[in-house]
C-alpha cells in the first residue's frame, strides 16, 4: 500500500467496489499494465474505494503486485454506495493534485490494457474535459440508458451520449472541482452517480468525447434493475432542471460520434426474473396514488384506468409521451431531492412495463443495427413531442392511423414492411464556408475539410446534396460566351424565344431542341431529361462582365461516385450523394431542384406489390427518391447568393442499393411521346 500523505500524482484511476473480491484482480492488472506502458513519464496511482465489503475486496486489491502505486480507502460514512466512493475519489484527487482522473468498474471482464490510453489521451492531448465510453453490449442490458437517460439527454441537449451511465469515465481536474461544488441528491451517492456526472458534463457544456472500448461483458445487473433505475431516474430528474435556462433546445445541434452499440453477444435475463419484474410492475402500478400519476404524467382518470386494467407492456409511443409529460413537469416546477425521488418511484412501474415490451421487440429483431435504430427513434420521437406538439396525450387514440403507417418501400428485403415512425424526422444542415470552386479542385476533399472545420461528422445513410454548379466548375465546364459562335439555327431559335443566340447554341450542343416559343426553349438534354434551359446557366459563374455560363457535368453519376468514394476513404461511412440542378419544367412556374447524378444510394424507391393505402386499396407506387432529396436540398441552397452549395441530410432510411440518373428517366414513355 502506497502512503499518499504529502505525495503528488498526475494520474489517478479509481475502482469503486462492494464485494468484488472475485473480479477486481483482472481490472487492476489491466489498468496497471496500461499506465506503465503508455504513461511511464507520469506519476500514477490506482485507488480502490470500497464500501466495507464483507468478502475482503480491499485485501485482495492490496495483495495484487503492480508497478503502479496503489492505495485503498474504505468508505464508512453513510450513505454508502458507488456515488459515495466516487465523491471520495474526487476529494482524494484534489488533495493529491491529480490533473487526470478515471473511474473504472471492477467487474468488467473485457477490460484491456489499452483502456488507460483511450481514456487519458483525449484529456491530455486534446484538452477534453470529460470522456465517456461507447461499448457494444448485450442487447438485453442497458435498459435504463436506452429508455430513460439517452432519450432525455438527447431531447434536452441534442447530445447523443451513448452510455451516460456506463460506469467508466475519465475527466480532468477542472471537471472534478466543478462536480464537488454541485448540490448532491441522496441518490447520487448510490447508483445515481454516473448520470450525475454525465448530466452535469453535458448541461454545463464541458468538452466531451466518446471513446470506443469494444465489447462490455460484466456481472449481470438485471437483479438490481429496480433500485438502480429509481436511483438513476431520481438523480437525473433532480439535475436536469438546473440547466433548463441555459440551453435553447431549438438551437442546439451538437452530435456525438456514434458507433454500433449492440453486440452479437446475447444473454437473456432468466424467465423467472422477468416474471418477478412483471409482477412487481403490475402490483405497484395499482398502488400508485392516482393524483401523482395525473400530476406528473398529465393523464386523466380514464387514461389511468385504461393502463391499469390492460395489464400489458407499454408501447414506445406511450412511454415517450410519459417522458414528455415528466419533462414538462420538471421544467415548470421546483424539483427537490424528495420530489425527484417521488417522481422516480411513480414512473418506475411504467418504465419496467416498457422494458418488458422492448424485450418482446428484441425477440423479433435479428439485425443488431435495427436495435440501435429503435433506440434512436425513441429519442427523436421524444424530442418531437416536446418541441412540436402541444396537444393532449390520449392513449385511447394509440391505434389511430398515424401510428400504423408503413413505409411503402422495401428497405431491407423483399416483403419486409418497416413501420414508419409517426414523428419520423429528417434534418437538413448546410455545410458552411465552402469556398468558390476553381477548375481542378477536389470537391470531395473540400467538403470533408469544411464539414470537419464546422464540427460536422458523417454517419452511414446520411445524404449529401451537392449543387451541380460547383461540380461543373471543378471539371472545367465554364464557357466564355465570347468564344461561342452561334449557328443560323441558333439565331432562329433565339429570335423566336428571345434568348441569347450564344446560349441557344450551347443548348443545341448539349441538348436536342424540342420546341421554342417566347420566353421558353424546351430541350431534351443529352443526359436524358427534358428541361427548359438545356442545362446552360449564367448564375454564380463569374463576374457579369466576364460573360461566362456553366454546363452540366459530363457524367454526374461518376462525379457523385468520386465524392462518395472520398468520404468512404476518409471516414469509413457510406454516404449517399445527390448532385442536383435547378431546372425549369414546362407549364410550371419557377424552377425546382432535380437530381442529375446519384451515388451510394437508390434513385428510385420501389413500392411493394402487396402495398395498400389507409382504406385497403392496393397501391404500387414508385417514388423518385433522389428527386425529392434534391428538391429538399434546394430549400437551403437558395437560387442566388446564399453560398450554400452542399447540404447534409440526416435521418433518411433507404436500402443499400446503387442507383443512377437513368433510373429516374421514364425512357419508354419519353420515346413514345417524342414519336408523336
Amino acid at each position: 500500500m502506497t502512503r499518499t500523505k504529502n505525495k503528488r500524482f498526475d494520474i489517478i484511476v479509481g475502482i469503486p467496489t462492494y464485494n468484488e473480491a472475485d473480479s477486481i484482480a483482472n481490472a487492476v492488472r489491466k489498468i496497471d499494465r496500461g499506465l506503465f506502458k503508455y504513461f511511464p513519464e507520469y506519476n500514477a496511482l490506482i485507488v480502490n474505494m470500497d464500501s466495507q465489503s464483507s468478502d475482503g475486496t480491499s485485501r485482495v486489491f492490496l495483495s495484487i503486485k503492480t508497478k503502479t502505486a496503489k492505495t485503498s480507502i474504505t468508505i464508512k460514512k453513510r450513505p454508502r454506495g458507488k456515488g459515495a466512493n466516487i465523491f471520495s475519489l474526487l476529494k482524494l484527487s484534489k488533495r493529491l493534485g491529480a490533473k487526470y482522473i478515471a473511474t473504472i468498474d471492477a467487474d468488467i471482464t473485457t477490460i484491456t490494457e489499452k483502456w488507460p490510453i483511450l481514456f487519458f489521451d483525449p484529456i491530455i492531448k486534446e484538452k477534453i474535459d470529460f470522456v465517456a465510453p461507447i461499448y457494444t453490449r448485450n442487447r438485453y442490458e442497458g435498459n435504463t440508458t436506452n429508455h430513460f437517460c439517452f432519450p432525455l439527454l438527447y431531447t434536452w441537449f441534442k447530445r447523443r451520449l451513448s452510455q451516460p451511465i456506463g460506469g467508466d469515465f475519465a475527466f480532468n481536474s477542472r471537471f472534478a472541482k466543478y462536480i464537488l461544488k454541485q448540490q448532491k441528491p441522496m441518490n447520487a451517492f448510490l447508483y445515481g452517480i454516473d448520470i450525475f456526472l454525465s448530466t452535469h458534463a453535458v448541461g454545463a457544456n464541458f468538452k466531451i468525447k466518446e471513446v470506443y472500448l469494444g465489447r462490455k461483458i460484466h456481472k449481470p445487473s438485471f437483479d438490481k434493475i429496480i433500485p438502480m433505475f429509481q436511483q438513476v431516474a431520481a438523480t437525473m430528474l433532480f439535475v436536469l432542471p438546473k440547466y433548463k435556462g441555459k440551453h435553447d433546445i431549438s438551437r442546439l445541434n451538437i452530435e456525438m460520434r456514434e458507433k454500433q452499440r449492440t453486440d452479437s453477444f446475447i444473454r437473456k435475463p432468466e424467465p423467472a426474473k422477468v416474471a418477478i419484474l412483471k409482477k412487481y410492475a403490475f402490483q405497484n402500478l395499482q398502488r400508485l396514488p392516482v393524483k401523482n400519476i395525473q400530476k406528473y404524467f398529465g393523464l386523466n382518470l380514464e387514461e389511468i384506468k385504461t393502463i391499469q386494467k390492460s395489464k400489458s407492456p407499454i408501447s414506445e409511443n406511450e412511454w415517450m409521451k410519459i417522458l414528455a409529460n415528466v419533462s414538462k413537469y420538471i421544467v415548470k416546477h421546483k424539483i427537490s431531492d424528495k420530489k425527484a425521488t417521488e417522481i422516480a418511484i411513480t414512473i418506475s412501474p411504467f418504465f419496467f412495463l416498457r422494458v418488458l415490451a422492448y424485450f418482446k421487440e428484441l425477440d423479433k429483431t435479428k439485425d443488431k443495427k435495427d436495435i440501435d435504430v429503435l433506440i434512436f427513434r425513441q429519442a427523436e420521437k421524444l424530442r418531437y413531442l416536446l418541441t412540436h406538439s402541444s396537444a393532449a396525450i390520449d392513449f385511447n387514440k394509440e391505434k389511430g392511423y398515424s401510428n400504423l403507417q408503413y413505409s411503402s418501400f422495401q428497405t431491407r428485403k423483399k416483403g419486409d414492411k418497416r413501420a414508419m415512425n409517426p414523428h419520423y424526422s429528417v434534418t437538413l444542415t448546410a455545410i458552411p464556408d465552402i469556398p468558390l470552386i476553381k477548375k481542378g479542385d477536389d470537391v470531395g476533399a473540400i467538403i470533408l475539410k469544411c464539414a470537419s472545420d464546422a464540427g460536422l461528422t458523417f454517419e452511414d445513410s446520411d445524404v449529401l446534396v451537392v449543387t451541380s454548379k460547383i461540380v461543373s466548375k471543378a471539371e472545367g465546364r465554364l464557357i466564355s460566351l465570347a468564344s461561342v459562335q452561334p449557328s443560323e439555327k441558333a439565331r432562329e431559335v433565339a429570335r423566336v424565344s428571345g434568348k441569347d443566340a450564344r446560349i441557344v447554341e450551347l443548348m443545341m450542343q448539349e441538348s436536342q431542341i424540342l420546341n421554342a416559343e417566347p420566353g421558353v426553349v424546351e430541350t431534351l438534354h443529352r443526359l436524358g431529361f427534358i428541361c427548359t434551359s438545356g442545362g446552360v446557366d449564367r448564375a454564380n459563374t463569374a463576374k457579369p462582365e466576364e460573360e461566362k455560363v456553366s454546363l452540366l457535368p459530363i457524367n454526374p453519376d461518376e462525379s457523385a461516385g468520386k465524392i462518395s468514394d472520398a468520404i468512404v476513404r476518409a471516414t469509413g461511412k457510406r454516404v449517399g450523394i445527390v448532385i442536383n440542378d435547378s431546372l425549369g419544367i414546362k407549364y410550371r412556374a419557377g424552377s425546382v431542384g432535380l437530381a442529375i447524378g446519384v451515388a451510394a444510394m437508390p434513385a428510385i424507391l420501389k413500392g411493394a406489390t402487396d402495398e395498400v393505402d389507409l382504406y385497403g386499396k392496393k397501391r404500387n407506387v414508385n417514388i423518385s427518391f433522389a428527386d425529392e432529396i434534391a428538391a429538399a436540398g434546394s430549400l437551403l441552397m437558395g437560387q442566388s447568393k446564399a453560398g450554400l452549395p452542399v447540404v447534409l441530410i440526416r435521418g433518411l432510411r433507404y436500402p443499400d442499393e446503387q442507383g443512377n440518373l437513368a433510373d429516374l428517366i421514364a425512357t419508354d414513355q419519353l420515346k413514345n411521346d417524342l414519336a408523336k
